[in-house]
């Protein structure tokens, strides 16, 4: 919200599945990206990998990697029928295993540096690593 963009990583959300699969005994359905609210999503196959990042490039457009972004009760709204999850999922999950200070975090904040289109498919550069 407080940022141009909102970065996430799809074995991040694997990981976060797959710890949300192993705690609970009833049907479970994924939780979906689009609860994250996303505007940018990388395809990896290292969890957390965008924790780690400074700086990035995407295409032609640098990016700051600001912080972590802190997540709400919104995650728990299924967003095609408006109903919270009984269970409180993810944040129930997150919040085993991605509290810092701040609050339970998932996905980074991130703010061009330049100018410039990015297209679906564009590779990925970590730069600067924290």
């Amino acid at each position: 919200d407080g940022y141009p963009f909102l970065l996430t990583n799809t074995a991040s959300l694997a990981e976060l599945n797959r710890r949300i699969k192993a705690n609970n005994t009833v049907e479970f359905l994924p939780i979906p990206m689009i609860r994250f609210r996303p505007n940018i999503v990388i395809e990896s196959e290292f969890p957390f990998i965008e924790d780690h990042w400074k700086l990035i490039k995407i295409g032609a457009v640098y990016f700051d990697v600001v912080k972590p972004c802190d997540r709400c009760i919104v995650t728990t709204t299924d967003q095609l029928t408006g109903k919270r999850d009984e269970f409180k999922e993810p944040l129930k999950t997150l919040s085993t295993f991605r509290r810092q200070t701040g609050g339970v975090m998932f996905g980074q904040n991130i703010i061009p540096i330049n100018t410039g289109v990015i297209h679906n498919g564009d590779q990925v550069q970590c730069l600067e690593h924290r």
